[in-house]
């Protein structure tokens, strides 16, 4: 990954960042774009050189016929005792599947000194056709480092995900790092019960 890219990004951390991507799922051949202001590189970021204390993503993607998806979610970085809590709501659509779906959820999560990674809990609610119900996730994230200029940046992370929501599971497993200047590359494969996803994206962080 490019570590001397991603020190140009977090240099001036007094900075408002904003990150624009473009997003195509291969499974079920749809893409979209997503907008926010470092959520999803916030784990590759030193705690002080984070934009902002509330952080935000939306996301949409289409495949101009009849599927569809939408999400947004909002985070806050200043709390005591996590390092992250948020908000998320997403809706996917997608006719030949014939595939509803519905996610709110509360998350949190907290670095683990002892195993050196973060751990990400969820809690909330989710509709998948005709099945309803609250439930819970679990994961864990973990950042990989390299030394860059007698620095130690985190170059990408990766993480994997179980939810549990008494009529199916879910699992994810996810990844994203800095490939060139300011552009950075995220792989996301994610299962709900006998549906699969795997998006690519590519998402360009600048200063504004």
């Amino acid at each position: 990954m490019n570590i001397a890219a991603l020190d140009s990004v977090l240099k001036h951390p007094h900075n408002r960042w904003s990150t624009i991507g473009l997003n195509y799922d291969v499974v079920n051949q749809f893409g979209g774009v997503s907008l926010s202001n470092g959520l999803d590189e916030e784990p590759v970021m030193h705690f002080e050189d984070l934009p902002a204390s509330i952080l935000y993503k939306i996301q949409g993607m289409t495949d101009f016929k009849n599927s569809y998806s939408f999400d947004g979610k909002l985070a806050y970085t200043s709390l005591r005792w996590v390092s992250l809590a948020s908000i998320e709501y997403s809706q996917l659509s997608f006719s030949g599947n014939r595939l509803l779906y519905r996610n709110a959820n509360l998350s949190a999560e907290r670095g683990l000194g002892f195993i050196n990674c973060g751990v990400v809990t969820k809690i909330g609610w989710q509709e998948l056709n005709n099945a309803k119900g609250f439930g819970a996730k679990i994961g864990l994230q973990k950042s990989y480092t390299r030394n860059f200029d007698k620095k130690s940046l985190s170059a990408m992370y990766l993480g994997v995900d179980f939810g549990y929501y008494f009529h199916y599971t879910t699992y994810s497993v996810y990844t994203q790092g800095f490939i060139l200047r300011n552009t950075s590359l995220r792989l996301n494969y994610g299962r709900i019960d006998y549906f699969n996803f795997f998006s690519i994206g590519l998402q360009y962080t600048f200063n504004r």
